[in-house]
């Protein structure tokens, strides 16, 4: 899971880039905590996806990158909507102020979930040799049994109502540009 936006995609960030107490020799000596991208692929760049099959779980990536990705010579192109997986992404969708409500909860309910559904949906569509229209369509009906799970069993979870609507959210975002019909393998 990534972050972007709809015309570009993030790089990767060091669990240690924000800290601004740390000498520039530290920084040298172990780069990996450090380093930060932010702008990683870019219409500028995106011609890198020529001939690929892309899956990209990114905040947003189901706007303009796709399109260009396409445009540019990618197969295919499956891209979310808003993903909304920490808690300051929460607090930027209002969350905070409702009573009752434990951001923390949200957060790891829809890490837990997206993570399952993904992975669950992937394998599946692996192992049956499907295409990209049927991981969407399994990503869909996977995430509407865990919406299921949360409003039917979950009653104890004063949360779960959030977390349905997120996990809706979520399905909704899904878009695949290019070919529906190819593959995920081969």
């Amino acid at each position: 899971m990534g972050h972007g936006r709809s015309n570009y995609l993030y790089g990767a960030k060091g669990k240690l880039f924000d800290n601004a107490f740390i000498s520039e020799d530290a920084k040298k000596e172990h780069p990996e905590d450090y380093f930060y991208k932010e702008e990683f692929i870019t219409f500028d760049n995106i011609d890198s996806f020529k001939g690929k099959k892309i899956f990209c779980l990114t905040c947003n990536s189901n706007g303009k990158i796709g399109l260009e990705a396409i445009r540019k010579g990618a197969k295919v192109f499956l891209g979310f909507g808003d993903l909304p997986t920490s808690i300051e992404e929460l607090k930027e969708q209002k969350e905070e102020n409702k009573p009752g409500t434990s951001l923390a909860k949200i957060e790891k309910a829809l890490k837990t979930e997206i993570n399952y559904i993904i992975k669950k949906s992937i394998t599946i569509c692996i192992q049956k040799n499907q295409t990209f229209e049927q991981l969407v369509d399994l990503i869909r009906f996977i995430t509407n049994q865990r919406i299921s799970y949360y409003l039917v069993d979950q009653k104890k979870i004063s949360e779960r109502k959030l977390i349905a609507n997120y996990l809706y959210d979520f399905k909704q975002g899904i878009v695949i540009y290019g070919n529906r019909k190819e593959k995920l393998i081969g």
